[in-house]
C-alpha cells in the first residue's frame, strides 16, 4: 500500500519497532506480512523484477529487527513455508528410519544366532 510519509512515520513511533522514519522520504510503499515474512519479501521482490526493479527496496522489519535490500532478496528466495516444513520433517525422519533399520538387522541378527544355537544343541542332543 502506499503511504503518506508523516502518518507513517506517526504509526510508527508508537510502536516498539527499530526508528526507521528516516527511510520515509519521497515516494514510498509498505508491505505488511503479519505470520510470513518470506511471503511478504517474494511480493515485493517479484513486483519490482516485473517492473524493472521499481519501486527500491530500501529496508524491511522482520522479527523486530530492520533488515537491508540484500536480506529481503535472500528472505524472497527461500521456499515456501510448506515446503521448509517438509524438508524439515524429511531431515528428521532419514535418522529414524536408518534407526529403526538397523534396529531390525540387529534383531534378525540374534533370531539367526539364537535358531543356530537352537540347532547346535538338537544335533548335540541326538
Amino acid at each position: 500500500m502506499v503511504v503518506k510519509n508523516t502518518l507513517a512515520q506517526r504509526a510508527l513511533a508508537d510502536l516498539e519497532l527499530p526508528d526507521i522514519g528516516s527511510s520515509f522520504s519521497g515516494p514510498t510503499g509498505v508491505v505488511i506480512g503479519r505470520n510470513d515474512a518470506v511471503a511478504a519479501a517474494k511480493v515485493i521482490t517479484d513486483f519490482a523484477r516485473e517492473y524493472d526493479n521499481k519501486p527500491k527496496v530500501k529496508l524491511g522489519i522482520v522479527e523486530r529487527k530492520e533488515v537491508g535490500p540484500d536480506q529481503i532478496k535472500q528472505l524472497a528466495e527461500l521456499p515456501p513455508r510448506e515446503v521448509l516444513l517438509a524438508q524439515l520433517a524429511g531431515g528428521l525422519q532419514a535418522p529414524m528410519s536408518r534407526l529403526a533399520g538397523g534396529m531390525q538387522s540387529l534383531m534378525a541378527g540374534l533370531a539367526r544366532a539364537v535358531d543356530a544355537l537352537r540347532q547346535q544343541r538338537e544335533e548335540a542332543g541326538s
